[in-house]
Protein backbone atom coordinates (compact mmCIF):
# COMPACT_ATOMS: atom_id res chain seq x y z
CA UNK A 1 0.00 0.00 0.00
CA UNK A 2 2.49 2.49 0.76
CA UNK A 3 3.93 1.87 -2.75
CA UNK A 4 0.52 2.89 -4.39
CA UNK A 5 0.85 5.96 -2.28
CA UNK A 6 4.12 6.64 -3.38
CA UNK A 7 3.14 6.13 -7.02
CA UNK A 8 0.03 8.61 -6.37
CA UNK A 9 1.99 11.07 -4.99
CA UNK A 10 4.63 11.10 -7.93
CA UNK A 11 2.33 10.98 -10.40
CA UNK A 12 0.42 14.46 -9.06
CA UNK A 13 3.60 16.22 -8.59
CA UNK A 14 4.91 15.04 -12.09
CA UNK A 15 1.78 16.51 -13.35
CA UNK A 16 1.89 19.89 -11.53
CA UNK A 17 5.77 19.73 -12.79
CA UNK A 18 4.07 19.18 -16.21
CA UNK A 19 1.56 21.99 -15.66
CA UNK A 20 4.52 24.13 -14.29
CA UNK A 21 6.69 23.44 -17.35
CA UNK A 22 4.18 24.20 -19.79
CA UNK A 23 3.24 27.67 -18.20
CA UNK A 24 6.73 28.50 -18.26
CA UNK A 25 7.25 28.02 -22.06
CA UNK A 26 4.35 30.17 -22.52
CA UNK A 27 5.27 32.57 -20.51
CA UNK A 28 9.11 32.16 -22.40
CA UNK A 29 7.73 32.49 -25.79
CA UNK A 30 5.78 35.74 -25.06
CA UNK A 31 8.75 37.43 -23.40
CA UNK A 32 10.48 36.44 -26.95
CA UNK A 33 7.88 38.00 -28.67
CA UNK A 34 8.10 41.12 -26.71
CA UNK A 35 12.34 41.16 -27.21
CA UNK A 36 11.39 40.90 -30.75
CA UNK A 37 8.91 43.51 -30.97
CA UNK A 38 11.26 45.91 -28.69
CA UNK A 39 14.22 45.03 -31.02
CA UNK A 40 12.41 46.28 -34.08
CA UNK A 41 11.37 48.96 -32.96
CA UNK A 42 14.49 50.45 -31.69
CA UNK A 43 16.19 49.33 -35.14
CA UNK A 44 13.55 51.60 -36.28
CA UNK A 45 14.20 54.51 -34.40
CA UNK A 46 17.92 53.93 -35.24
CA UNK A 47 17.09 53.95 -38.69
CA UNK A 48 14.61 57.36 -38.51
CA UNK A 49 17.15 59.14 -35.92
CA UNK A 50 20.63 58.50 -38.16
CA UNK A 51 19.33 56.70 -41.00
CA UNK A 52 19.37 58.18 -44.55
CA UNK A 53 17.52 61.45 -45.43
CA UNK A 54 13.60 61.29 -45.88
CA UNK A 55 14.09 63.12 -48.74
CA UNK A 56 15.86 60.23 -50.85
CA UNK A 57 13.81 58.94 -53.74
CA UNK A 58 11.84 55.75 -53.84
CA UNK A 59 13.20 53.06 -54.83
CA UNK A 60 10.92 52.37 -58.00
CA UNK A 61 11.23 55.50 -58.97
CA UNK A 62 14.80 54.90 -59.50
CA UNK A 63 13.86 52.43 -62.73
CA UNK A 64 13.11 55.35 -64.55
CA UNK A 65 16.61 56.21 -64.76
CA UNK A 66 17.53 53.14 -65.99
CA UNK A 67 18.40 53.67 -69.63
CA UNK A 68 20.39 56.39 -68.82
CA UNK A 69 22.38 54.50 -66.20
CA UNK A 70 23.57 51.77 -69.11
CA UNK A 71 24.37 54.26 -71.37
CA UNK A 72 27.10 55.84 -68.70
CA UNK A 73 28.20 52.28 -68.20
CA UNK A 74 29.02 51.51 -71.61
CA UNK A 75 30.84 54.94 -71.83
CA UNK A 76 33.01 54.27 -68.82
CA UNK A 77 33.73 51.29 -70.86
CA UNK A 78 34.77 53.08 -73.62
CA UNK A 79 36.48 55.61 -71.95
CA UNK A 80 40.55 54.86 -70.95
CA UNK A 81 41.09 54.42 -67.33
CA UNK A 82 42.77 57.66 -65.71
CA UNK A 83 45.74 56.40 -63.27
CA UNK A 84 45.01 58.66 -60.05
CA UNK A 85 47.37 60.99 -59.98
CA UNK A 86 49.65 61.45 -56.30
CA UNK A 87 47.84 64.94 -54.80
CA UNK A 88 50.93 67.39 -54.67
CA UNK A 89 51.40 68.65 -50.64
CA UNK A 90 50.61 72.07 -49.83
CA UNK A 91 53.60 73.27 -48.74
CA UNK A 92 55.63 71.73 -52.33
CA UNK A 93 57.51 74.20 -53.89
CA UNK A 94 58.06 73.12 -57.28
CA UNK A 95 54.01 73.52 -57.52
CA UNK A 96 54.10 77.42 -57.00
CA UNK A 97 57.51 78.35 -59.27
CA UNK A 98 57.76 79.35 -62.62
CA UNK A 99 58.74 76.42 -65.41
CA UNK A 100 60.99 78.97 -66.59
CA UNK A 101 63.83 79.37 -63.80
CA UNK A 102 67.28 78.35 -64.24
CA UNK A 103 68.07 75.82 -61.98
CA UNK A 104 71.76 75.42 -60.45
CA UNK A 105 72.49 71.54 -59.95
CA UNK A 106 75.14 71.27 -56.65
CA UNK A 107 76.69 67.86 -57.31
CA UNK A 108 77.53 66.39 -54.19
CA UNK A 109 80.34 63.81 -54.51
CA UNK A 110 82.49 61.33 -51.55
CA UNK A 111 85.93 62.47 -50.98
CA UNK A 112 88.50 60.24 -52.78
CA UNK A 113 89.77 58.80 -49.06
CA UNK A 114 85.97 57.60 -48.77
CA UNK A 115 85.57 56.20 -51.98
CA UNK A 116 86.90 52.39 -50.46
CA UNK A 117 84.30 49.75 -50.17
CA UNK A 118 83.90 48.20 -46.73
CA UNK A 119 83.57 44.64 -48.06
CA UNK A 120 85.91 44.35 -50.65
CA UNK A 121 88.21 47.37 -50.18
CA UNK A 122 88.15 47.89 -53.96
CA UNK A 123 86.78 51.35 -55.03
CA UNK A 124 83.07 52.37 -55.19
CA UNK A 125 81.40 53.09 -58.10
CA UNK A 126 78.17 55.47 -58.98
CA UNK A 127 75.48 53.64 -59.31
CA UNK A 128 72.56 56.12 -59.47
CA UNK A 129 71.75 59.25 -58.34
CA UNK A 130 69.15 61.24 -56.08
CA UNK A 131 68.55 64.45 -57.01
CA UNK A 132 66.05 66.76 -54.23
CA UNK A 133 65.02 70.14 -55.22
CA UNK A 134 66.55 72.54 -51.93
CA UNK A 135 64.95 75.83 -52.14
CA UNK A 136 64.66 79.23 -53.92
CA UNK A 137 67.91 81.60 -53.84
CA UNK A 138 67.16 85.11 -54.98
CA UNK A 139 69.42 87.60 -56.47
CA UNK A 140 68.48 91.19 -56.87
CA UNK A 141 66.32 91.30 -60.21
CA UNK A 142 66.69 87.17 -60.58
CA UNK A 143 65.89 83.86 -59.01
CA UNK A 144 67.56 80.71 -59.24
CA UNK A 145 65.95 77.24 -58.26
CA UNK A 146 69.08 75.34 -56.74
CA UNK A 147 69.32 71.39 -56.45
CA UNK A 148 71.30 68.96 -54.95
CA UNK A 149 72.62 65.72 -56.52
CA UNK A 150 73.64 63.37 -54.79
CA UNK A 151 75.65 60.61 -55.90
CA UNK A 152 74.63 56.52 -54.84
CA UNK A 153 77.77 54.73 -54.90
CA UNK A 154 78.27 50.63 -53.90
CA UNK A 155 80.51 47.90 -54.77
CA UNK A 156 80.70 45.70 -57.89
CA UNK A 157 78.88 42.52 -57.57
CA UNK A 158 81.90 40.85 -57.08
CA UNK A 159 82.08 41.82 -53.68
CA UNK A 160 78.42 41.87 -52.63
CA UNK A 161 77.94 38.09 -52.75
Amino acid sequence: MKSAAIIADLRTENDALKSENSVLKSELAEMNSKLTWLMEQLSINKNKMFGVSSEKNAVNQLGLFADDYQEVQLINELLPEKKAEKPKKKGELSSRLPKDLPVEIIECVLPDDKQDCPDCGGLLHVIGSEVTRCGLRIKPASAIITEEDRGKTGGRFICLG
